[in-house]
């Protein structure tokens, strides 16, 4: 016997929120999984690195003051040709300006590390050993960019990989329903978010590694070479901790802040597309649209608050450093003018100083450039750290439960169970349930019992399933609260437990990857096939889909095997659920081989709402299929000829003190069981389903399926440069004029940094020949004037092209809003949300995030390098060849061959990303079916089959980047030498100057950073292409957008009900006949129809018979194809029906707030509904007393989907919100599905009393006759 004990009365902190806002506040940035392993290897790749450079640094100085030295022979000659030529006062003007002195080499005194013998040999010229010691130190830093690079992208990789598996554990652990952030937070957490550690491993720690190692090693290097310049590092060097302390204190705030907003935005975007046909209903996606433009704009602001902090520090870095390095510059040039330093050991102090720099500099921009990183980490600990309840039975079915002899009852003692902010749901609830049926078996077996569960809506029949199955524990603080579930009791005899809920939401691609999913689960084999399945990695074999096609066909869902099952209706889906416990009982049964004794309880809630007689019979004998496998089935229901098939009930009564019943708030239920002696035999034959035209789902395949096929498609092709530019200017606006000024601000910054160089490598040389310091006072303005220039263009490009970028990123996620309701075709495939969460989150935040790199870099580096060029030819023309290869090689060949090396590996990386974004949400949806039916398991391997196809291609993408570096390093400094080596005899002879030929060798050293930007900008080249066309079908026409964000043109229900005019109908169906795309034939043709004011017209018909596309076509969202729709007598389009009629779906979508913000949907703000207005609209559909008792009033949150609320109230809480809309026509689908007889009778005739007398034509599609026989007028379809 399995018993578990449920903790009563224990004091423990169950505020997971609270430990939250702890951590957040924690000012140590984590780490991540792994990072202090990787630490030391990036320690010992950036010491060889910095030793490398400190090497191939001595012998470029050295080559340099040998050029410069052997030049003054040349010098003096011209001296004295000048001074037999020129009188004596022009004579010493001329030497004060040339200068007369021979630089001093300090190369012979064995200084650096006593290399200084195999460096030469002491007479001052260029020697092979100079030149070969050069080129083995410029392939060790190559190699070293390399490995550091690939080591730290790997890090990264593993890291994500390792948090994506435990936050999808921990997710399915409860079902996803404690996610602190909200799941659409989490969702994108799990794929994109966490690509934010890309930046955090490869930057910001190895910037730390890179800071404790690089300042000391260097700066013990120039102690060595020059005391003064060392003392002046000592100096400056701490200043730039103590200034990014500061300005990081506001920045993280800022940072914090804007990551909230992100969330919010991805939630607040995840729950606008659940509710999608609940907002087109009301009426409301005119202000829906406004206000996620309005939640855009405060990201937008908040974000750019947050860069000009960041950006602001990186600033004040810039000019530290650069001050710091113009310091020592000065320095050195006066101590060369006096002849007491050596040219070699000044120019290596200058190339040395600013390496010593850099990683402070590094360390403060990649912080906070990862900061997304550190709250991407921060996010996940937050989710990872929340304890995990222990549930009231082992639900999971991860093991199955067998014991030596099968228990008779399912006994529950004393089960209490109280929701944060809500009273008593149930109280002290004792039952003895059987497990087993006295009927017969036909197939020989213990038979189990179907047992109906019974009550009024709200007295807890859902919350007691809830319990049953896992979903409901002590402990557990919901999403959206700060207190936790309290449940008290214990359960005996439960055993393994599934369960067939009312919504049932699926996490595979097709109808038949869901049944696959629960009929191979049966051991480890068989669940890494089903991981391969929904992967895509194997196809379904033949034998296998036949056995899942037989048990759709005993579901009637043959026909449907290779669609989406979001495209279902809401019978279809019931019906679905059902088949795919079947194929679960059947894996149990395998799992269990030689067990004889499996216990297993099935928890169906509403299994035959939404359903014609037809349907209804297929599920009624799907159940009776489980029990005859010996499975104990509850069944909770309201429809009392369903509970006539059972075993036993358990009834639910309302207490009665005198001639009242108290509420069930209240506890006022007394739950007990009666055996039912007689039940009936369930007939072999169905009622006879009558042929149609059946749904758009039925029909339509090839639409649903059409998102995949143009992403398959899209990827195989490359896209046209000049197309994606024009793509990129009609979807953002971001055309040539608009991109110009962030591309020259970008050269500009280049320019000046290379400038910066150059110039001080001049004034270094041309000190050391001697001149009057005033001549050189230009060039020491000039250092000055390229390194403020470098930092402050950087500033304001950053903060333009960001600027640019996120006001066009906020107006194109509005746009592909939009075109998702507009598109006729995706009102019904984007239900669940994981494609369009993959378009308005993940595609345009990646789009966004690609433009400043993509983009500009390459147009920039164009620019560099022209002006590198002229500048050659302009200074040191023999050079040319040197510097034009490096510039051809690093512009054209390197990014040709990056690209090549990492074409498939991009491309799988962004395909693989996508997928498990899609996945991802696809699972948090369906987290509590996944974890409640124990097929997690294969959920998590597919998982980490997606996370390992991740990590192969960003490991690929890692070597490109790495090969990239390595090669630019190669290519530029290799230039470097070969330009000094140019320049040595040129300077011997006199040709050139010795100051020029070190501008040009040292330029080449800076022109790194911008060839690597630019490779990186080539080589995301095609994915950026791929996904600006994966995005531009979707997205709507600007001018949609202005129309819909007028307000002055915003007609949704702007006709509040009034008076009619004449006797002409609300809204009238001519001869109509519509079709959905890709369907061969019409779902109706020549319908006639009428709905007056204050009557009622209702619409029946079979499954698949075209209520739907009846309601779409009275909606708006599918135009007709023949006939039309009036509206008082005046034929209305598509536009003109946007609005006019409020539609209360199926299953309406609750959003995940108050009951007041859900009521508040109803109407614009500037007419929103008083408090009073909301609680009558209550009181009308018959939650009068059930509000009366709530602590908060309207207040009072629902939960994630109205979770908080029982299936009853959630459909009353619907009709509700759209009674308040009080428009002219009113349309309901199916509103008593989930009510008992009693309460649906009741609603129905408070609605009847409502509309009637408020003057609305009401439009009702029902199975139930009882509710049909209200109506004035009915249509029947065949």
């Amino acid at each position: 016997m399995s018993t578990l004990t449920l903790a009563v009365g224990k004091e423990r902190d169950v505020s997971p929120r609270a430990n939250k806002t702890q951590r957040n506040n924690d000012k140590r940035p984590p780490l991540g999984p792994d990072a202090r392993k990787n630490l030391g290897v990036f320690g010992l790749i950036t010491g060889i690195h910095t030793l490398a450079t400190v090497i191939f640094s001595a012998a470029l100085a050295s080559l340099i003051a040998r050029a410069a030295h052997a030049g003054f022979t040349a010098l003096a000659a011209e001296h004295e040709h000048l001074k037999a030529a020129s009188d004596p006062e022009t004579y010493r003007a001329l030497i004060e300006f040339s200068g007369d002195s021979q630089a001093k080499l300090d190369s012979t005194n064995g200084w650096l590390l006593g290399l200084g013998n195999l460096l030469g040999t002491g007479n001052a010229a260029i020697t092979w050993g100079l030149i070969v010691t050069a080129l083995i130190a410029l392939a060790v830093r190559a190699g070293a960019d390399y490995a550091l690079s690939v080591s730290a992208q790997r890090a990264a990789v593993g890291a994500k990989a390792s948090i994506r598996q435990k936050l999808v554990h921990r997710v399915l652990a409860t079902g996803g329903a404690d996610t602190p952030e909200g799941t659409g937070a989490t969702a994108v957490l799990l794929a994109r978010g966490l690509n934010a550690l890309d930046d955090y491993y490869t930057k910001t720690l190895t910037a730390f590694v890179s800071v404790a190692v690089v300042p000391v090693l260097l700066w013990l290097i120039v102690l060595s070479l020059d005391i003064t310049s060392a003392l002046v590092l000592a100096c400056t060097l701490p200043l730039i901790p103590i200034f990014m302390i500061l300005i990081g204190k506001t920045t993280r705030e800022d940072t914090v802040a804007a990551q909230a907003e992100l969330h919010r935005l991805s939630d607040h975007i995840l729950e606008l597309i659940r509710g999608l046909p609940v907002l087109i209903g009301l009426g409301r996606e005119r202000a829906q649209t406004r206000a996620l433009r309005k939640l855009g704009e405060q990201y937008r602001e908040r974000t750019m608050q947050t860069l000009r902090s960041a950006f602001m520090s990186s600033l004040a870095l810039e000019l530290i450093t650069t001050i710091s390095v113009a310091l020592i510059a000065v320095l050195i040039g006066v101590r060369l003018v006096q002849g007491t330093l050596g040219l070699d050991t000044a120019i290596l102090v200058l190339l040395l100083a600013p390496e010593c720099y850099q990683p402070l500099r590094d360390i403060g921009a990649a912080y906070h450039q990862s900061e997304d990183g550190i709250a991407a980490l921060r996010s996940a600990r937050t989710v990872l750290d929340t304890p995990v309840p222990e549930a009231s039975v082992s639900a999971s079915c991860e093991k199955v439960s067998t014991t030596p002899e099968t228990p008779e009852h399912l006994v529950i003692e004393n089960l209490s169970v109280t929701y944060p902010g809500r009273t008593q749901i149930l109280d002290s609830v004792n039952l003895n349930i059987p497990r087993t049926s006295k009927r017969p078996s036909a197939v020989g077996k213990q038979r189990g019992a179907l047992v109906g569960i019974l009550g009024a809506s709200g007295c807890g029949k859902s919350t007691l399933l809830g319990v049953l199955s896992g979903s409901v524990r002590d402990g557990l603080v919901p999403t959206g609260a700060s207190e936790p579930i309290k449940v008290t009791g214990r359960i005996i005899g439960a055993g393994n437990t599934l369960s067939i809920p009312q919504n049932p939401i699926f996490a595979a691609p097709t109808v038949l990857h869901e049944m696959a999913l629960y009929a191979f689960s049966a051991d480890r084999s068989e669940e890494d096939y089903a991981a391969k399945l929904l992967t895509g990695e194997t196809q379904i074999r033949p034998s296998d889909r036949e056995r899942l096609e037989n048990y759709l066909w005993n579901l009637g869902l043959e026909n449907l095997s290779e669609l989406s099952p979001e495209s279902l209706s809401a019978g279809q889906a019931r019906r679905l659920a059902c088949a795919r416990i079947l194929a679960r009982i059947d894996a149990l049964h395998r799992a269990a081989d030689h067990h004889q004794n499996l216990q297993i309880t099935v928890l169906v809630d509403e299994p035959t709402a939404h359903l014609d007689a037809h349907a209804a019979h297929l599920v009624t004998q799907s159940l009776d299929a489980l029990a005859e496998r010996g499975v104990t089935v509850l069944i909770v229901t309201h429809e009392t000829e369903l509970t006539e098939y059972c075993d036993s009930v358990v009834q639910a009564s309302a207490v009665v003190e005198g001639a009242h019943a108290k509420p069930s708030h209240e506890q006022a239920y007394r739950w007990s069981i009666v055996q039912n002696e007689t039940p009936k035999i369930i007939p072999a034959a169905a009622p006879h389903k009558q042929d149609s035209a059946d749904t758009f789902a039925e029909h339509s395949p090839t639409l649903h399926n059409a998102p995949e096929k143009m992403v398959r498609e899209n990827t195989g092709h490359a896209v046209g440069v000049v197309k994606t530019l024009k793509t990129l200017r009609n979807l953002t606006g971001l055309g040539i004029l608009q991109g110009l000024p962030p591309v020259i601000l970008a050269a500009l910054t280049s320019l000046a940094a290379i400038s910066l160089t150059a110039l001080s490598g001049w004034l270094i040389v041309r000190a050391a020949e001697g001149p009057a310091m005033m001549f050189l006072m230009v060039a020491i303005v000039g250092v000055r004037f390229f390194g403020l220039g470098r930092a402050c263009a950087r500033y304001a490009e950053r903060l333009l092209t960001h600027a640019k970028v996120l006001t066009a990123a906020n107006n194109l996620r509005v746009r592909a809003w939009t075109g998702a309701y507009l598109n006729v075709g995706s009102v019904r495939a984007l239900l669940r949300g994981d494609a369009l969460l993959e378009r308005l989150i993940g595609g345009i935040d990646e789009l966004r995030d690609r433009i400043p790199r993509v983009l500009i870099p390459p147009a920039a580096h164009v620019l560099v390098m022209l002006t590198a060029l002229i500048t050659t030819i302009v200074v040191l023309p023999q050079a040319i060849v040197p510097v034009a290869l490096a510039a051809l090689i690093t512009t054209i060949l390197v990014p040709w061959a990056v690209t090549r090396a990492d074409a498939h590996a991009e491309e799988t990386t962004r395909e693989s990303t996508a997928e498990l974004l899609r996945l991802g949400a696809g699972v948090l949806s369906a987290a509590e079916d996944i974890r409640a039916n124990g097929v997690a398991p294969s959920i998590e391997i597919a998982t980490t089959r997606l996370n390992d196809r991740n990590v192969a291609a960003l490991t690929r993408t890692s070597y490109a980047q790495g090969l990239g570096r390595a090669l630019v390093t190669l290519s530029w400094f290799g230039a470097a030498l070969w330009c000094a080596n140019i320049a040595y005899p040129l300077a011997v002879s006199g040709t050139v100057g010795a100051p020029e030929s070190a501008a040009v060798v040292l330029m080449c050293t800076a022109m790194i950073e911008s060839s690597v930007q630019h490779i990186e900008a080539v080589r995301s080249w095609p994915s950026f292409a791929t996904l600006l066309a994966q995005i531009a079908p979707g997205i709507a026409d600007e001018n949609s957008i202005s129309d819909l964000e007028d307000d002055t043109q915003d007609t949704s229900h702007a006709g509040r009900v009034r008076a009619p005019q004449g006797q002409e109908p609300a809204l009238e169906l001519v001869d109509a006949a519509a079709r959905w795309p890709s369907m061969d034939k019409p779902v109706f043709e020549h319908l006639n129809a009428t709905a007056h004011t204050g009557k009622w017209t209702g619409i029946t018909g079979p499954s698949g018979s075209g209520k739907s596309t009846v309601l779409a076509t009275l909606l708006g969202f599918l135009p007709l194809e023949a006939g039309e729709i009036r509206s008082y007598g005046k034929a209305r389009g598509n536009d003109q029906l946007r609005g006019y009629a409020a539609w209360c779906p199926q299953a309406a979508h609750i959003f995940e707030s108050t009951l007041e913000g859900n009521l508040l949907l109803a109407r614009d703000r500037a007419d929103r509904p008083s408090e009073e207005q909301m609680i009558k609209a209550l009181q009308r559909v018959g939650l009068g007393e059930w509000y009366s008792t709530l602590p908060e009033g309207l207040h009072t949150r629902v939960g994630a989907g109205g979770g908080f609320l029982s299936g009853g109230q959630r459909q009353r809480l619907a009709v509700a919100r759209a009674l308040l809309v009080e428009s002219p026509v009113l349309l309901l689908d199916e509103p008593t599905a989930h009510l008992d007889s009693e309460s649906a009778a009741a609603l129905m005739t408070d609605l009847d009393t409502a509309t009637r007398t408020s003057g609305m034509a009401t439009v009702l599609v029902s199975h139930r006759p009882e509710d049909i026989a209200r109506c004035n007028t009915v249509v029947t379809l065949e």
